[in-house]
C-alpha cells in the first residue's frame, strides 16, 4: 500500500505513513457515508477504510441466499477477512422449517475471523444445531441470542449429554434473551473448563429457571464485571426456588435459626433482618463485578409484577463486590402514580447504596419507558432515595420502547 502524498503550494511534497491513514479513518468508523466517500479517494484510503466497512455483516431470512451467492461465485471475493461481526435477523412467525442452519454452508468461509455472533429470531431443528453452529467460529468473542427457538424439544440432561462441544475459549460476552434458557445455561455449567465470560446478558428469568441461572452465576461469578438480568412476571415472585429447592423450608435454614444481630451488620445482615430470609450465598461469588442492570423492575404493561422487586434487594445484598460503580433499573409506566403500587422497599435500596459495600458507587440509572412523564417520574424516586439523591448519585434517561 503507498502512503498517501500531499503537495502544498511552494513546499515539497509530504508523504502521510499509512498508520497515521489508519488513525485518521478510524475515527470515522460510525459514519457509513464518511467511510464510503472515503474508500474512493484512494487505494490507501480505500485499503483503510473497508476494514470498517465490512467489519459487520447483516442478513436476514430473503437477503441470507444472495450473500451466500456473492461469497461463494463471486470470483476473488476480498470482504471475508474484514467480516468480524455477523448479525442474522430471522422473521419473527411460526414456521415449519429451521430459518437459519440448513443454508449455512457459505457462512462457514468466516469461520476462522469472526468474533462477533448475533442470531435475533432463528429457528433451529434442536438444541444440538445452535451449539455446533457457536462451536464452528473458533474465534468467537462474544455471542447473542435473541428468541431463539427449536422445532424439536430436547429434554436438559439429554441436550447437555449429545453434546461434547465447548464454546471457544476466547469467548468472554454471552447473551441470552428471551429464549429457551436450561439446556443452554446447562451446557455452559457443564464445561469442563468454565469459560472466562466477562459480560453476561441473560432473561426473562422465570421462577422455574432461578436454579439454573443461579448455578451459573456461582460458577462464573468471579470472572463476571458487567451483569444485566431481566425478571419474569408472576404471580410468587416473592418466592425463591434455589433456596427452596436446596432447604425443605426457608424456616429450616440455619442461618436463620441462630441469627443474632451483630455489633455491626454488614448490608448482609440487614437483609435477614428486613426480608427474614437469608441473602443467597451463591451470589457472592460476584466479586469483581462493576455493573448491574436489571430490566423490568417495574412493567405497569403487565397484570403481576416482575419478580425483579422481590430480587432487586436480594442481588444487591448477596454480591460481594466492593467495584461496583453503576447501578441501573428499567422501568415502563403510563403514569407515575403506578409505582406505588408495587411492592419495592425503596428504604432498603437506599440503605444498600449507601452501605459500605458500595463505597465506589458513582450513578444508579433508572431507564424509563412508556407514557409516564419523566419529570414527574424522576421527582417520586427522587423522594424514594433520599440518601443517594443526596450523594448525587441518580440519572433518569427516557427510553424508547
Amino acid at each position: 500500500m503507498s502512503p498517501i502524498s500531499l503537495v502544498f503550494e511552494g513546499s515539497r511534497q509530504v508523504l502521510l505513513p499509512q498508520e497515521l491513514t489508519d488513525q485518521i479513518i478510524n475515527h470515522l468508523w460510525d459514519d457509513m457515508i464518511s467511510l464510503k466517500a472515503c474508500s474512493l479517494v484512494c487505494w490507501s484510503w480505500f485499503f483503510s477504510s473497508r476494514i470498517h466497512i465490512f467489519g459487520t455483516l447483516v442478513v436476514n431470512s430473503k437477503t441470507l441466499d444472495l450473500v451466500a451467492t456473492f461469497i461463494t461465485e463471486t470470483s476473488r471475493c476480498t470482504i471475508l477477512p474484514y467480516v468480524k461481526r455477523i448479525e442474522f435477523q430471522g422473521i419473527p412467525l411460526p414456521s415449519a422449517e429451521p430459518q437459519f442452519p440448513t443454508r449455512l454452508g457459505p457462512l462457514s468461509h468466516f469461520t476462522s475471523m469472526l468474533t462477533h455472533l448475533h442470531l435475533h429470531h432463528a429457528r433451529f431443528t434442536n438444541f444440538l444445531e445452535l451449539i455446533d453452529l457457536i462451536c464452528s467460529f473458533r474465534i468467537l468473542q462474544s455471542i447473542g441470542l435473541d428468541s431463539i427457538d427449536y422445532l424439536k424439544k430436547m429434554t436438559t440432561d439429554q441436550a447437555v449429554a449429545d453434546t461434547k462441544r465447548a464454546l471457544p475459549p476466547s469467548a468472554n460476552s454471552l447473551r441470552i434473551r428471551d429464549s429457551p434458557l436450561r439446556a443452554f445455561l446447562s451446557w455452559v455449567v457443564s464445561h469442563r473448563v468454565s469459560p472466562k465470560i466477562t459480560t453476561l446478558d441473560v432473561g426473562p428469568i422465570e421462577e422455574d429457571n432461578v436454579h439454573y441461572v443461579g448455578t451459573l452465576l456461582s460458577l462464573l461469578g468471579p470472572d463476571i464485571l458487567h451483569l444485566s438480568l431481566a425478571f419474569g412476571f408472576g404471580k410468587i415472585g416473592h418466592i425463591c426456588t434455589f433456596e427452596t429447592m436446596k432447604h425443605d423450608s426457608l424456616h429450616g435454614d440455619p442461618d436463620r435459626r441462630s441469627y443474632e444481630k451483630p455489633a455491626h451488620p454488614t448490608i448482609k445482615d440487614r437483609y435477614l433482618e428486613v426480608f427474614h430470609t437469608p441473602a443467597c450465598h451463591h451470589l457472592a461469588t460476584l466479586v469483581s463485578l462493576k455493573s448491574l442492570r436489571i430490566n423490568n423492575l417495574v412493567n405497569g404493561t403487565h397484570f403481576h409484577h416482575s419478580t425483579a422487586t422481590f430480587w432487586s434487594p436480594r442481588f444487591l445484598a448477596s454480591i460481594n463486590s466492593h467495584n461496583i460503580q453503576r447501578v441501573v433499573f428499567g422501568i415502563k409506566l403510563s403514569r407515575a402514580g403506578e409505582l406505588d403500587s408495587h411492592a419495592i422497599r425503596w428504604d432498603f435500596l437506599d440503605e444498600v447504596f449507601a452501605s459500605e459495600a458500595y463505597t465506589n458507587l458513582h450513578m444508579v440509572e433508572f431507564d424509563i419507558g412508556g407514557r409516564v412523564n419523566l419529570d414527574g417520574l424522576s421527582d417520586l424516586i427522587t423522594y424514594k432515595l433520599p440518601v443517594a439523591a443526596k450523594r448525587g448519585l441518580l440519572r433518569f434517561s427516557k427510553v424508547c420502547a
